[in-house]
């Protein structure tokens, strides 16, 4: 997997941003003075040097100063290992700023050529297009007159499925409608999972089942059975399988759909 050069540019920025929190606050409330620590055949001494000379403190009459040496010590080296880090952090932020990015080449071509262009395989779009055109066994395409029309020009089963597949077409993200999906469970032998879905920045595979009949006992029992078998086969819910819901009275919620496309899929 590859982490995209705007994903480090957002990680450099939002640690520079912590450095310089580090940087003002080790400013304030300085105390004068160096702490120095002698071992000696006795034990350990603690001195506090100033523009007067060095003064020896002890450990339990001077508790209180050598605590804020202490501390003052470790800030102006937190300090400065905070400003080391900024500086290199805002040079690699500076040529990644300027480079090129080979994922954005295909995007920056003019619509009216991409339809013609195969995109290189080790870059994102490109693999994402090899995973589209993948030649993969699906349940039997509806025709016109038997389902809803995407905007891709495919033919759905539901009103929400539309929802579900446009909202993913208008984003470019990669999905298959009613792949073949073996699952050995109970008498389940296969099951046509509603999308499988590709994440083009991670090349993460999901699977999207919309639950459209909860209020149907006997429906709601055999997708609670179908949500066992995806565990069974690696897919579970909230890590690479989907779900949505719907019922008579509760209709798809697309703020809820577009929620699980931002979290997971983009």
């Amino acid at each position: 997997m590859k982490v995209e050069q705007t994903t480090l540019i957002d990680c450099f920025q939002e640690q520079i941003k912590k450095l310089e929190n580090i940087i003002g606050r080790s400013q304030k409330g300085k105390k004068e003075g160096l702490i120095i620590i002698r071992h000696q055949k006795s034990g350990t001494r603690f001195f506090m040097k100033d523009q007067t000379g060095e003064h020896y403190m002890r450990k339990t009459r001077d508790e209180k100063i050598i605590r804020e040496l202490a501390q003052m010590r470790y800030v102006t080296a937190l300090k400065r290992a905070a400003e080391e880090e900024k500086a290199g952090l805002e040079m690699c932020l500076h040529i990644l700023e300027n480079v090129g990015d080979v994922d954005k080449v295909y995007d920056e071509m003019p619509d009216e050529l991409k339809p013609y262009i195969t995109a290189d395989i080790m870059t994102d779009k490109g693999y994402a297009q090899r995973w589209q055109r993948e030649k993969v066994a699906t349940a039997r395409p509806l025709g016109d007159g038997e389902g809803y029309k995407t905007l891709r020009g495919e033919f759905v089963r539901s009103k929400s499925e539309v929802i579900i597949a446009d909202r993913l077409y208008t984003k470019g993200i990669p999905y298959r409608y009613e792949i073949y999906f073996p699952m050995e469970f109970e008498d389940i032998s296969y099951v046509y999972p509603d999308f499988e879905i590709l994440n083009e920045r991670t090349r993460e595979e999901f699977l999207w089942e919309h639950l459209g009949k909860l209020g149907d006992e006997g429906y709601s029992e055999a997708q609670l059975k179908k949500i066992s078998g995806y565990a069974r086969s690696g897919f579970i819910p909230g890590k690479n399988l989907l779900l949505s819901f719907e019922s008579r009275n509760r209709p798809l919620d697309t703020y809820y759909v577009d929620a699980m496309i931002d979290a997971f899929l983009v």
